[in-house]
Parts: structure tokens; C-alpha cells; sequence
């Protein structure tokens, strides 16, 4: 899920991804021209298909990256909301557009895959996140009780732990408490309207 707004996601995508496509190939085509080369001419034949190969791959890749970002900027429009399904239905519609010059059998099929590896991305980062939160609101806590009981080693104050309420019991007691604060209001305001001295007051 990326944090960048619509309008310029979709040049930055655009940049990424032709840069990750000419890395990727420039590393991938000189490998090949030079295993493929003449022995004295292995870096010379890697140089000459990396500049004729690489630049290719990476419009590729900047391809792909465009039309899922601009579906994905699409849908929020549409949606007017930020979450993986943007993505997933961005990767979808990626794969049906790449492959729709196969026919629409083969555009399908792409476009099955594509959603399906945007999603497992997604449920992945999704997870890291959750982890990554949990992880931090235990640090938190841990930080929380070592410091009470430092405070109570060195100046002997003790805390009073709040109680533990589960769900149930904190809405029934939430509602007890409503009812009663609201009953001691209404007796007070009769008091009040039925008082002289009160009025006066």
C-alpha cells in the first residue's frame, strides 16, 4: 500500500520502475552477453547486449508499473478510501491489460495472477504491520512496568493497578453507573424546584 497521494504516485511509480528494469537487466544481459561472448571479448559482448537489452526490459517494467498505478489511483478515486483491495484489483487489471493482445482467454488467466500475488504481497505486509505494532505496544508496556517498579524500589510508591474489566462486565457496569448518576440528577433537581431555601439561593 503506498502513503504517496494520487497525483504523483503515478510519475514515481513510473520512475521506479524503469530504474528496477534497467538495474535487473543491465545485471541480466551482461551476465549473458559475456557467457555468450567470444573468450577475449566476454566484456565487450556484455556491454554491447546490455545496452541494447537492458533499456527494453526497463520500459517494460515501467509499463507495468504505470498501469498498476494508475489503477490503483483509479480506485481510490472510485472508493475514496486507502487499503490493500485497491491494490489487488490494481494488480488484477495490470495482468488483464498486459495480456490482452493474447486474447481474452490468456488476458484473464494473467489477469488471476496478477491479483493473486498483489494479495499475497498485501496479506503479508498487513501481517509485518500487525507484528510490527504488537511488538511495539509490548515494548511499551515493558517500559511502562519496569519504570513502576523502579519508582517503587527507590521511594517505596505504590502504584494502584487499574481494575481488569472484561468486555461485558465494563458495559454492564458503564450502564449501572449511567443509570445511577442519572437517578441522583433527577432527585436533585426535584429537590432543588421543591426547596424554598434553595431557590432563594
Amino acid at each position: 500500500m503506498n502513503t504517496v497521494p494520487c497525483p504523483g504516485r503515478i510519475m514515481i511509480d513510473l520512475g521506479d520502475g524503469f530504474s528496477t528494469g534497467c538495474c535487473l537487466g543491465a545485471l541480466w544481459y551482461f551476465v549473458k552477453g559475456s557467457y555468450y561472448a567470444v573468450r577475449r571479448e566476454r566484456i565487450k559482448g556484455g556491454l554491447l547486449l546490455l545496452r541494447s537489452r537492458a533499456p527494453i526490459l526497463g520500459g517494460s517494467f515501467a509499463m507495468w508499473a504505470c498501469i498498476f498505478s494508475v489503477s490503483s489511483c483509479f480506485m481510490v478515486y472510485l472508493r475514496q478510501r486507502e487499503d490493500p483491495i485497491n491494490s489487488v484489483i490494481a494488480g488484477f487489471s495490470t495482468g488483464f491489460v498486459l495480456a490482452i493482445r493474447g486474447g481474452l482467454k490468456n488476458a484473464f488467466r494473467s489477469a488471476i495472477i496478477g491479483g493473486l500475488f498483489l494479495g499475497i504481497i498485501e496479506g503479508i505486509m498487513v501481517i509485518h504491520q500487525q507484528y510490527q505494532k504488537r511488538s511495539q505496544i509490548i515494548q511499551e508496556n515493558s517500559a511502562v512496568i519496569k519504570y513502576k517498579k523502579d519508582m517503587e524500589r527507590t521511594y517505596g510508591y505504590k502504584f494502584k493497578e487499574p481494575p481488569r474489566l472484561r468486555t461485558h462486565e465494563f458495559d454492564e457496569e458503564y450502564s449501572v453507573n449511567k443509570i445511577q448518576n442519572e437517578k441522583a440528577r433527577v432527585v436533585s433537581d426535584d429537590v432543588v424546584r421543591a426547596d424554598p431555601a434553595v431557590k432563594m439561593i
